[in-house]
């Protein structure tokens, strides 16, 4: 899916930024939600919501992990991380992330690394003022895994045949039983030992 930086007036003039709006839900609520506009920052290490939208969202701002947090500036704010659940677009799944409530965040959603870019692949293209995210395979889905493991036994079974051909060449003491009683007692067979 492919968005458009939008252009945003400063001091010293136009700049643009990877905006989207995206509908945040409380993980067991979903008529508390809010549609917001997120920053997508492959600069910030976590998820970031200001604290003006927890109680829209059902969020016991306290009840969540306290943690500090630090950005731009040198001095650590508190954070409450909470579970939401965000849905970018209509095109695209949603997903669920710890997310940490800021006070007097300078944006509505800071979308970091951990969230976003754990369930999306993100390629901006700041030449051309877009950037596209596009979903990767969920790292917990069980046929994957399923099918990951059953790829695995199928080598690993392919190996082992394999490397008792290989012995076979190499080692004639390696054959049925049977040709072996025959060679122990005078049969046409013989299992001597080659090299």
């Amino acid at each position: 899916m492919i968005f458009c930086y939008v252009p945003l007036e400063v001091g010293y003039g136009t700049y643009y930024r990877p905006l989207l709006f995206a509908e945040i839900f409380h993980p067991e609520d979903r008529t508390k939600k809010q549609k917001l506009l997120c920053l997508v920052d492959s600069g910030a290490g976590a998820s970031l919501i200001n604290d003006e939208y927890a109680d829209a969202l059902g969020i016991d701002l306290k009840a969540g992990r306290e943690v500090p947090v630090m950005g731009i500036e040198a001095n650590p704010v508190t954070a409450y991380g909470h579970m939401l659940t965000i849905k970018l677009d209509e095109e695209l799944p949603e997903f669920s992330t710890l997310c940490y409530f800021v006070l007097n965040l300078s944006t509505s959603v800071l979308l970091g690394e951990e969230g976003i870019f754990d369930h999306f692949k993100i390629e901006f293209e700041k030449y051309k003022n877009i950037f596209a995210i596009i979903p990767t395979e969920e790292k917990n889905n069980s046929q994957h895994i399923a099918k990951q493991i059953l790829h695995a036994l199928v080598l690993q079974n392919l190996l082992s045949f394999f490397r008792m051909e290989i012995y076979k060449c190499f080692d004639t003491t390696l054959v049925a039983p049977e040709k072996r009683r025959e060679s122990r007692t005078g049969g046409s067979y013989s299992s001597k030992r080659i090299g």
